[in-house]
């Protein structure tokens, strides 16, 4: 069976799942367990997608392209998303240990350790950090129209979500204007 229809299948189911679950955390700030299992389980279907695949040369394994390599990408697929998962929870679980779980919940740690299993690394940490930004954007953009205040609560699953996309879709176009930026200089 060509790579194409599996991985698109599993893509499809894995956009799906992040309709879900930005819709239920947006309107009721949880994230089903359910659906993050099935995003591990996907995640960890792309991972033997990887491996089977990426034995032949058919797929690079990372939405960076060949900047992912500037991040210490190993040849080990199995390496790379278990350290993608390890890294983003110790990232994650810092913060709920630091704010006492009021900065972050439970629910977004196994969202992104479940994101880990499926981007691996680098790319979980560019879906963090594009997460954050675009999360303190709208944050302030609310707070200045006076639409929440500091004390509001804000899902932050939608964030998690938008920069997986923005990861997906656009992640090694903004690394390729990062770096000509500096060659300018």
């Amino acid at each position: 069976i060509p790579y194409t229809l599996i991985g698109s299948i599993l893509w499809i189911l894995v956009f799906l799942i992040f309709l879900l679950i930005w819709i239920i955390d947006y309107r009721h700030y949880i994230i089903p367990d359910g659906l993050v299992i099935l995003l591990a389980v996907l995640g960890a279907g792309n991972v033997i997608l990887k491996f089977i695949y990426g034995q032949f040369g058919i797929i690079s394994g990372s939405f960076l392209g060949s900047y992912a390599f500037l991040f210490g990408l190993r040849d080990s697929v199995w390496f790379n998303h278990f350290f993608a998962a390890l890294a983003a929870a110790l990232i994650f679980g810092l913060i709920i240990l630091m704010t006492k779980g009021k900065g972050m919940g439970a629910g977004d740690l196994k969202l992104i350790v479940a994101l880990g299993i499926l981007f691996g690394w680098p790319d979980i940490i560019f879906v963090i950090i594009f997460s954050f930004f675009i999360g303190s954007l709208a944050s302030l953009g609310l707070l200045i129209y006076k639409k929440k205040t500091l004390k509001s609560r804000i899902p932050f699953a939608p964030f998690i979500i938008l920069g997986s996309l923005v990861l997906i879709f656009f992640g090694r176009d903004i690394l390729a204007v990062y770096f000509n930026f500096f060659r300018i200089f």
